[in-house]
């Protein structure tokens, strides 16, 4: 399950071998080596504040982005048209993001992506937060959680409770992880739609009920208001 290996170091170089250009619109140099994203693609983008979304008790959830049509095709065509080259693509736009918030400040974090749901075509989650995880030498756990019952893709709940209900206690954490876990460990959970944020709550109070001790924040790609996506 680990971590820092040959694929970890490729991740890397990929990163550091881009063009001194915004990634977006490879065109406009970048600024400096953290401005990953000129400012007019920032706008294109919905580039949000390093704030948090929202908080889970101690614990605090954030969003990159908002979801413009630019944000949405790039999800959407990794993840169901297997255009793997939008991975490394949308690691860049949140570590653009990530730098920026306090949290990435001194943290040596553990980096786990929300497992995929059933018989997935492609598990296109670590195509963007293993180079994220990478770039910024945190450890990266691929399978670190795992789902232990059945649920319905959120997307198919049109309802707040529904969701919260669908996700309650559907995690387990991988036991190599549980070792792990101790009171300096920071976790960073990190997926690429928020909408409720039922999911990521989810995947936090599940490492609280572990160990109240440690540290957990998650980090999504892109933040769709919930009305706009039951449309």
């Amino acid at each position: 399950m680990a971590v820092k290996s040959l694929g970890f170091f490729i991740d890397r170089l990929k990163i550091s071998l881009r063009n001194d250009v915004c990634t977006l619109c490879q065109t406009i140099p970048r600024a400096n080596e953290q401005e990953m994203i000129c400012a007019a693609c920032q706008k294109k983008v919905f580039l949000r504040q390093p704030l948090p979304l929202m908080t889970i008790g101690s614990s605090s959830i954030y969003a990159a982005c908002e979801f413009p049509y630019r944000m949405k095709r790039l999800i959407y065509d990794l993840k169901f048209k297997q255009q793997t080259q939008h991975g490394l693509t949308l690691a860049e736009i949140l570590l653009h993001y990530w730098q920026k918030t306090p949290p990435s400040k001194g943290n040596q974090y553990i980096v786990v992506p929300i497992p995929p749901h059933q018989n997935p075509r492609i598990n296109h989650l670590p195509l963007m937060t293993r180079p994220f995880a990478s770039h910024f030498g945190y450890n990266f756990m691929e399978k670190g959680l795992i789902w232990q019952r059945d649920v319905c893709p959120q997307h198919e709940l049109h309802n707040k409770r529904k969701r919260r209900e669908n996700v309650s206690e559907a995690f387990q954490i991988h036991p190599k992880l549980v070792e792990r876990l101790q009171e300096n460990t920071s976790i960073l959970i990190m997926d690429d739609i928020l909408t409720t944020g039922a999911t990521l709550a989810e995947a936090i109070l599940t490492f609280q009920r572990v160990n109240p001790k440690i540290s957990v924040t998650a980090l999504a790609a892109s933040h769709v208001p919930f009305a706009i996506s039951r449309r």
